[in-house]
C-alpha cells in the first residue's frame, strides 16, 4: 500500500503552530494530521521565516527543513503539497508545484484576494494535471457531506428538512479570512450564488485589512442572510437553514454539532405550526475537521472519491466576495453573478 509524502509551505499557525494549543483535538494543523494519517508520512517543512523555522525543528527535529521552496520542491519530490502561507503568496506556490508535477495541491482559504490570480493558478494545475484541493475544511468532513447529500438529494421532499427557503449564518475576521468559509458552506448546501446585496457593518469598525459588511445572498429557491459578529469577546460561528419541514443548526464552529428541529402543532393557535424546541436532536462526535482532508485527498488519488472542494469551488467562492464589496460600495445595489 502506497505511502504519500506531505511537504507542509508555511510554518505558522494552520500550518504547525495550532497544534500547541493543548484543548484542541488533534490533528490541529497540517503537519500534525500528515503525521496521524496512515497513509502519508511529513517529508518536508517550509518557510521563508528563520523562527517559524526554528519552532518547526523542535516540534519535528527529524524532518527536512527548507527555506527555498523551490529547492525544497527538486530535493524531496513529495506527493502532496500544502499550501498554508499568507493568501497574497498562494497563487504563486500553486504555480511552482504545479509546475514541479506533485500529485496534489492543498491549498489555504482563500486561494486568493484577486480573481486573474486565482484563475492562473487553477489553469497551472489544469496544464500539469494536478488536482488543486482548497481547504474550505467543513466540506471533507463526513458529517456535514452526509446531511448535504440528505439535503440536496433527489428525494428532498423525504428529508427532515424539505425545501431549504432561508438561511442566516455569522462570520468574523472579515469576509476573506472567515466570510469564505460560511460563504463556501453556503453554496455547498444551497448551489450556486445569483445575487448579492451588502453594506458596511454598522456596529463593529472598519477593518483596513479585510471586508466587514452584513449581507444577503440569493439562491435558487432560498435566500441567506450572513452578518459579520467580532469574535474578540467570544466566537459565535453558526449557520441555521429553515425548510419547509423544520430548521437545522451548524453550531460548534459551524458544524462540529448538528441540530435537528422539527415542527409540532401549536398549543395556543389552532392550524398553526411551530418548530419544536424541546425535542431537538444533536449529532457529531468530539472531532477536528482537518482529519478527513488527506485520506479525501488519497482517495481522490487511486479514484475512490472525487474532490469535493476544488479550485473552482474557492474561485467562485471568491467572485461573491468581490461582489459583496462591489454592492457595499454602492450602498446596497443587487450584483447579479452569472455563476457564483
Amino acid at each position: 500500500m502506497k505511502k504519500y509524502t506531505v511537504a507542509v509551505i508555511g510554518c505558522g499557525w494552520i500550518g504547525l503552530g495550532a497544534q500547541l494549543d493543548p484543548l484542541r483535538i488533534a490533528p490541529a494543523s497540517h503537519a500534525q494530521a500528515a503525521t496521524m494519517y496512515r497513509r502519508t508520512s511529513l517529508a518536508a517543512l517550509a518557510d521563508t521565516d528563520r523562527r517559524s523555522l526554528a519552532r518547526a525543528k523542535q516540534l519535528y527535529p527529524d524532518v527536512p527543513r527548507f527555506s527555498d521552496i523551490a529547492r525544497m520542491l527538486v530535493t524531496v519530490q513529495p506527493d502532496i503539497v500544502i499550501i498554508a502561507t499568507s493568501p497574497e503568496s498562494h497563487c504563486a506556490l500553486v504555480r511552482l508545484a504545479a509546475k514541479h508535477r506533485v500529485q496534489a495541491i492543498l491549498c489555504e482559504k482563500p486561494i486568493a484576494h484577486d480573481v486573474q490570480e486565482a484563475r492562473e493558478a487553477i489553469r497551472a494545475c489544469r496544464t500539469y494535471r494536478v488536482p488543486l484541493f482548497v481547504n474550505h475544511s467543513r466540506r471533507f468532513d463526513p458529517w456535514i457531506r452526509k446531511f448535504r447529500e440528505n439535503l440536496r438529494g433527489g428525494y428532498v421532499r423525504d428529508t427532515f428538512l424539505g425545501p431549504v427557503r432561508m438561511a442566516v449564518a455569522s462570520y468574523d475576521k472579515g469576509l476573506y479570512h472567515g466570510g469564505t468559509h460560511f460563504i463556501d458552506l453556503l453554496r455547498y448546501f444551497l448551489g450556486n450564488v445569483r445575487w448579492v446585496s451588502a453594506v458596511p457593518s454598522t456596529v463593529y469598525p472598519r477593518d483596513p485589512h479585510d471586508v466587514r459588511v452584513d449581507a444577503l445572498l440569493g439562491f435558487d429557491g432560498a435566500t441567506a442572510a450572513l452578518q459579520y459578529f467580532d469574535s474578540a469577546q467570544y466566537s459565535l460561528s453558526e449557520m441555521s437553514f429553515f425548510g419547509e419541514k423544520g430548521r437545522m443548526n451548524l453550531k460548534h464552529e459551524s458544524g462540529l454539532t448538528i441540530e435537528i428541529i422539527g415542527t409540532r402543532a401549536s398549543d395556543e393557535y389552532s392550524s398553526y405550526r411551530e418548530l419544536n424546541d424541546e425535542r431537538v436532536k444533536r449529532v457529531g462526535p468530539p472531532r477536528s475537521f482537518l482529519t478527513p482532508v488527506l485520506p479525501h485527498i488519497v482517495d481522490c488519488l487511486e479514484g475512490r472519491d472525487v474532490p469535493v472542494s476544488t479550485g473552482e469551488d474557492a474561485l467562485r467562492v471568491l467572485m461573491v466576495i468581490r461582489a459583496l464589496e462591489q454592492s457595499a460600495q454602492k450602498d446596497g445595489k443587487r450584483v447579479v453573478l452569472r455563476n457564483g
